[in-house]
This record gives structure tokens, C-alpha cells and sequence, in this order.
């Protein structure tokens, strides 16, 4: 319950933001015509840049490009149920197979476009690639493999600055998710047929959804910080009957210049989300954890540290490389589902 109250506040605070940036603009309409073509980017030679994994929490000037790739590794192993690790002859009553771990990669493209100095827009097309190990339950030794590869869901986004008054900027995020991912990806079962994986080996979620975000960041000499709450709604069932559930994320973040063009960061994320509801009748939820609708979800925090290089420093070019790894400190599952083991991110931003 007060993981739902948590989301709820979340999305108010969101749909609150909407109202206070037409009450800010309003407020600052009659501002010096220098002040409407400040570059208000959070990645300034000047400024401790957040860390890799925080997206969309800053704004370009009218006419400016911002292109960035990002790549996510994540390594899953063990599974649980609420916060206990179980072994695996606590599913011999009630799956056929046992996931073992999972490595999931994702590439992402972005861009940016500053319709004015008000307004950036924002797309991010995911490519990804997801390798599971699992075997028959009761026989360990006998191990095998599904993979997926392909596109994603699309996420497209408007951005604009709610608040900016001496290196504070409280920034808000929100637009959609297309469903571009594919939702029937099959691997070869039982004497070479077919059968649809799993919910989380699928690609894409087949739904559109609303997303949105509110950003906070300051600064205070050598120091950055910040913090980044969003959420995400799904629009109804997909073509197969089901959703995925709705979801909540936060990130408090503290950076500091080591020496310029050098910056550390560390950084506290949190992630929860609602269990799958309805079910894709091509998958049979008694096969294994992975196709049981109720087995997905759950809240996860994790702790991350980072290191960001100014590029404008070693290259002709404005932008940004970081690199940001970290490891669960919590986990509390809708299991038995697999844990999360570790994450790594990289992500390089470049501005025109």
C-alpha cells in the first residue's frame, strides 16, 4: 500500500509541475531578451555533470542538437521472493523449469531538439539483447539457453524548465512510450516447436504508456546535486491481454569535480513496479517463473558510483562521456523471480 501511495504522489507531483511551468512562464515573459537565449544545458564546462544513467533532466537553447548513445549491462542471478534468496528445490512443486541468471544489454540512441528556449524535444530508440540460462527443475547439470534481439519500445519526450535562479534548475519530462518492441518472440521448445518465451524476454511491452519526471539540480562550487522522481502509466491491454505493470523510480545524486574536466558521482536509485495483469495465452504460466504474470515487479534500490569527462577538454566538441556501475542494496520481489546481481552504464552526449 504505501508503494502505491508512493507512485500516486509521484504523479502528482508530476501533473502539479504541469501547472506551476505555465504559472513560471507566465512569470517570466517580460525577462531581458539575453535571458531567453541563455543556453541552459546541465552539461556546461562549468557545471559538475549528473551522472551517466540520469536522462532527460536538462534543456538546449532554441535551434541546438544534442545526439547521445548509451549503452546498459545487466547481470541477474538467484531468485526470490520478497527478500528471501531461494534454491531451486523450493520450485519442484510448481514449475517444469528453473531460470538460472539472465544477462540483459541494451543500445540506445538519442536525440535532442530545442524548439525554443522553453521546449527541448526528446526521442530514445532501445535495441536490445537479452540471454537467459535455465534448466529442467530437479536436473541442474542440464542447462540450456534462450536468447531475443531487436528494437524496443520508442520513447518520445517534451522537456521544459519549471524553476532556474542561481545554479538551481528544476526540470520537467513527460510524453510517450510507442510500442515498437516486439510482444511474440518464440524459441524452439520440446522436439524442435516453437513456443513464445517469457514476459521478460520479450522486447517490448505492447502498450502505449505515459511517462513523465521531475528533475532538481544544483550547484555549490566544486559540488553537484540532484534528485530525478518519475513514473509510468500503461494505457489499457495489449494485443495478447495483458499489461505490464505501472511503475515509480527515484535517484538522489551528489557529484564533484576532481579536477577539471574530471567529475565522481555517486547516486541512490529506487525502482518499483506493479505485477504483470492478464496473460498471454500462448505462454504457459506452469513452464517456468519467467511466464507467470505474477512473478514479475517489485521494488529494488540500488547504489551507484560514476566518473564523468568533460570532452570539450580532448576533443572539438561539446558534450559529455560517463561510465556508472553499481549493485542492489534491497530487494524486495513478486517472486520467485530472479535477482539483480549488477549494472553497468556508459553514455556519451554530444552537443551541436
Amino acid at each position: 500500500m504505501k508503494l502505491r501511495i508512493t507512485i500516486l504522489l509521484s504523479l502528482l507531483f508530476i501533473i502539479t509541475g504541469c501547472f506551476s511551468a505555465k504559472v513560471v512562464q507566465a512569470q517570466h515573459a517580460d525577462h531581458h531578451e539575453h535571458c531567453e537565449t541563455e543556453h541552459v544545458s546541465m552539461h556546461t564546462s562549468h557545471q559538475v555533470a549528473s551522472p551517466a544513467g540520469i536522462m532527460g533532466d536538462h534543456v538546449h537553447s532554441k535551434g541546438s542538437w544534442m545526439f547521445s548513445y548509451m549503452y546498459m549491462g545487466m547481470q541477474m542471478d538467484g531468485l526470490y521472493d520478497g527478500r528471501s534468496e531461494l534454491n531451486s528445490t523450493q520450485l519442484n512443486r510448481n514449475y517444469e523449469m528453473t531460470p538460472d541468471n539472465m544477462f540483459m544489454q541494451m543500445h540506445m540512441i538519442g536525440a535532442m531538439y530545442a524548439v525554443s528556449n522553453r521546449v527541448t524535444l526528446m526521442a530514445m530508440v532501445p535495441f536490445l539483447q537479452k540471454e537467459m540460462g535455465h534448466f529442467h527443475t530437479g536436473h541442474q547439470h542440464h542447462q540450456s539457453s534462450m536468447n531475443s534481439a531487436g528494437l524496443g519500445d520508442i520513447k518520445l519526450s517534451a522537456i521544459t524548465p519549471l524553476y532556474r535562479k542561481n545554479g538551481n534548475n528544476l526540470i520537467l519530462n513527460g510524453g510517450i512510450i510507442l510500442p515498437t518492441g516486439s510482444i511474440d518472440v518464440a524459441s524452439d521448445g520440446h522436439m524442435g516447436m516453437e513456443s513464445r518465451m517469457g514476459y521478460g524476454m520479450q522486447l517490448g511491452s505492447g502498450t502505449t504508456d505515459l511517462h513523465g519526471l521531475i528533475s532538481y539540480s544544483g550547484q555549490a562550487g566544486n559540488w553537484g546535486f540532484g534528485s530525478q522522481v518519475g513514473g509510468l502509466i500503461r494505457l489499457g491491454n495489449n494485443s495478447e491481454q495483458y499489461r505490464h505493470g505501472n511503475s515509480a523510480e527515484h535517484s538522489v545524486w551528489l557529484g564533484r569535480q576532481i579536477a577539471f574536466p574530471l567529475t565522481a558521482t555517486v547516486r541512490l536509485n529506487s525502482t518499483w513496479q506493479d505485477h504483470i495483469h492478464g496473460q498471454d495465452s500462448n505462454i504457459n504460466p506452469a513452464m517456468i517463473a519467467t511466464a507467470d504474470p505474477y512473478c514479475y515487479g517489485g521494488l529494488r534500490s540500488r547504489a551507484m558510483g560514476g566518473l564523468n569527462l568533460q570532452l570539450g577538454s580532448v576533443l572539438p566538441v561539446s558534450g559529455t562521456f560517463g561510465v556508472e556501475a553499481g549493485a542492489p542494496i534491497y530487494q524486495n520481489l513478486n517472486g520467485p523471480q530472479m535477482g539483480e546481481s549488477w549494472m553497468i552504464l556508459s553514455a556519451i552526449r554530444i552537443s551541436l
